[in-house]
């Protein structure tokens, strides 16, 4: 029933299938992360989370490939950003999602990002949302950069 056409079963039957033999299914729900239906997505992704058999290397994928933009966020929420990820942290500023965003600040201030400035203070110039906008506020006075102070001013 993982694979039944009906979203509201494969759902149920990620829940069951996660309760009963996670492991034994891991292959199968891993699979539905990349459903059509945002619910079902959302499901495998949250039980497979909830087991702690969500390899980092699926949050990746799932960031830069899902048409689910509350399914990136999510992932990108799970990942432990290291200095590697700088360019998809670059990439994920262009993001649709205000989520992926804002983790994306979040990462590249973790990581103490100097080469992300310039999209950042791309972003910067179009960006609305107030939150992350004090986030890249935040950024720009804890990375080194030459015009961090002129664009603060």
């Amino acid at each position: 029933v993982l694979h039944d056409a009906a979203p509201e079963v494969r759902q149920a039957a990620i829940a069951a299938s996660m309760s009963v033999a996670a492991e034994l299914h891991k292959q199968d729900v891993l699979a539905l992360l990349h459903a059509n239906e945002v619910e079902v997505a959302q499901r495998a992704f949250f039980s497979l989370k909830e087991k702690g058999l969500l390899p980092q290397q699926e949050l990746l994928a799932l960031v830069k490939t899902s048409p689910h933009g509350s399914l990136r966020y999510w992932a990108a929420h799970a990942v432990k950003w290291e200095r590697q990820h700088e360019h998809l942290l670059i990439q994920m500023l262009k993001d649709e999602n205000l989520g992926v965003r804002s983790v994306a600040i979040g990462g590249l201030r973790q990581i103490r990002s100097s080469a992300s400035l310039d999209a950042v203070f791309g972003l910067l110039g179009h960006e609305t949302d107030g939150t992350l906008l004090d986030h890249i506020r935040k950024m720009l006075g804890e990375v080194a950069g030459v015009r961090n102070a002129d664009v603060l001013l």
